[in-house]
């Protein structure tokens, strides 16, 4: 969250169990035992591809947000992750090709096997 003083990112997961109608937090059993996970970020690109979750760009903003100096600045992130929500198993994607231009605050879904980023 961003309050204008504060900027916090959290770096979790969290699935909703539609038959048990319950949240249930991912992963807090791995966290620690150098497992992959993504780094915290907001206004990124997610999809699902045979049940698989798929995470592409994002940003992290760090220092302030409003402030008389500059001392507040951002990543644009240009990275891909897929999670496997089964396993709980964090994955990042080798991709081939030209990837998109760094990016955050898109929109991105699949057509026909290919994950499109708008």
């Amino acid at each position: 969250y961003d309050t204008g003083h504060d900027v916090r990112y959290f770096n979790d997961a969290y699935l909703f169990e539609f038959g048990e109608m319950k949240w249930k937090k991912l992963g807090e059993d791995k966290k620690g035992d150098n497992v992959s996970w993504p780094s915290p970020r907001s206004a990124c690109g997610i999809g699902e591809f045979e049940d698989m979750i798929f995470v592409y760009g994002g940003y992290t903003k760090h220092g302030r947000s409003f402030s008389s100096s500059d001392d507040s600045h951002g990543i644009v992130h240009t990275d891909m992750w897929s999670l496997d929500p089964r396993a709980v198993v964090w994955t990042k994607v080798r991709r081939g090709g030209i990837p998109p231009s760094p990016r955050c605050g898109f929109s991105t879904c699949v057509h026909k096997k290919r994950n499109l980023v708008v």
